[in-house]
């Protein structure tokens, strides 16, 4: 799952304001992202569960891109006009951010400064996030997450993103979300579980709290005469078997 998250810890701008959240979803063309930036090997989800997860809730569909829309609700949210709109976004992600850069300074005729974080400081920029002791300098983090499995999915994408011991939620706790979240994992029964994660996806849809991306498709590579069955979640060589032509099979 890719996505931006906003930093509600800055000062001078207010990312608890709901216009300024949706007017920045409403500003990206995904379809664009997807052909563009991933080749088509993405999907596009309404907030953060895969459209494949089994509490993928149904009806909610992806934030279109709405230029009129966009510009009004962001002249609403009492974002700052002459300030530059900061976003990073760690290497892998590099071509993702230019693409939603282009679009936001387009659509919403603002500019905005892009940081791409070096493979080797990674890990001081997680650090930073997962800490909470300082305040990040930036307005929006393209960041990625994933799990192993897919339900009960918020336990690895929401919880990580907004829980109270998240340890990529940038701004103060949120009781609300904490709330629904609880109501999810209290459950002890498969149906109420995925009923409880799906309201989990909708309240995070319902309010914008990140700018919801994609969720790319991982590709693998497999040689000649290899029974590989793929996964959209884990790669499983486990289950891999290789046929009598193979190579590997004349070492013998």
């Amino acid at each position: 799952m890719v996505t931006g998250i906003f930093n509600r810890f800055q000062s001078d701008v207010d990312f608890d304001e709901y216009n300024l959240r949706i007017s920045l979803n409403k500003a990206i063309r995904r379809d664009e992202i997807v052909q563009q930036v991933y080749r088509g090997h993405a999907n596009l989800t309404p907030a953060l569960i895969p459209p494949w997860a089994y509490d993928f809730p149904e009806g909610l569909e992806p934030i279109m891109y709405n230029r009129d829309q966009s510009q009004k609700l962001f002249r609403s949210s009492g974002y700052p006009r002459t300030r530059p709109l900061k976003i990073v976004a760690f290497q892998k992600h590099a071509s993702l951010l230019k693409a939603i850069a282009a679009q936001i300074e387009e659509t919403l005729s603002i500019k905005v400064e892009t940081t791409v974080i070096p493979k080797q400081e990674e890990t001081k920029w997680k650090r930073v996030v997962a800490e909470k002791k300082l305040i990040p300098g930036w307005d929006i983090l393209i960041a990625s997450t994933s799990t192993q499995f897919y339900e009960g999915t918020p336990a690895f994408f929401h919880r990580e993103f907004f829980g109270f011991d998240g340890a990529l939620r940038t701004g103060p706790e949120l009781p609300e979300f904490d709330q629904v979240y609880k109501k999810m994992v209290n459950q002890i029964q498969r149906r109420e579980l995925l009923e409880a994660a799906k309201d989990v996806d909708r309240f995070v849809y319902k309010n914008a709290l990140s700018l919801f991306l994609c969720v790319p498709q991982k590709l693998y590579a497999v040689n000649r005469h290899v029974d590989f069955n793929p996964y959209r979640t884990t790669f499983e060589l486990a289950e891999t078997e290789v046929e009598e032509r193979h190579w590997s099979r004349r070492l013998r």
